[in-house]
C-alpha cells in the first residue's frame, strides 16, 4: 500500500482511509460506502482506481507499517495547513489535494463528507489523531 505523493487524485482519501483501517478491521458497510461514493463521482485514472481498490481490499488489509506510512504522509501533508484546513477529515483531504496540485469538485466534496459520516465523523480517536490531538482524546470543538 504505497502512498505515492505525486498522485493528487488519491490524496483526499488518505485521512479517511487511515481512520477506516486504524482499528485493524474495516466494516463491510464502511467499505461499500467508500467504494460506492468514489465510483459514483470521482474522476480518477485507471491506475488511481486500481490503487484505490487495493487500499480497500478486505482480504489484504494494510499492515501496521502501511498504516504508519499513511499516517506519516497525512501528517507531512497537513503540517503546513491552517487549522481551518484541519477541522475535519473531509477538509483535510481536500486541502491535501490542493497542496498536491489538485483539488476536489463540489460533488467530490459531498462524497468526502458522506464517507466521513459513514466512518463516524471526526469524533473517533483516529480522526482526532489526524486532526491534531496525538492521543486521540481531545475534543476537537474545544480547539476553536
Amino acid at each position: 500500500m504505497s502512498v505515492d505523493s505525486g498522485r493528487s487524485a488519491l490524496l483526499p482519501f488518505l485521512p479517511l482511509l487511515y481512520v477506516a483501517w486504524s482499528d485493524g478491521n474495516m466494516e463491510l458497510a464502511e467499505l461499500r460506502a467508500i467504494c460506492s461514493r468514489v465510483v459514483d463521482v470521482w474522476k480518477m485514472s485507471p491506475q488511481d482506481r486500481e490503487q484505490f481498490a487495493r487500499w480497500l481490499d478486505p482480504d489484504q488489509p494494510p499492515t501496521e507499517n502501511e498504516l504508519g506510512e499513511m499516517l506519516a504522509r497525512v501528517r507531512e501533508s497537513a503540517a503546513g495547513l491552517s487549522a481551518e484546513d484541519r477541522r475535519s477529515l473531509s477538509e483535510l483531504g481536500a486541502a491535501m489535494a490542493r497542496a498536491g496540485g489538485g483539488g476536489v469538485t463540489p460533488d467530490e466534496r459531498v462524497a468526502l463528507e458522506e464517507i466521513e459520516r459513514a466512518l463516524g465523523g471526526n469524533e473517533t480517536p483516529a480522526a482526532r489523531k489526524l486532526l491534531g490531538d496525538p492521543s486521540g482524546l481531545e475534543d476537537p470543538d474545544r480547539r476553536k
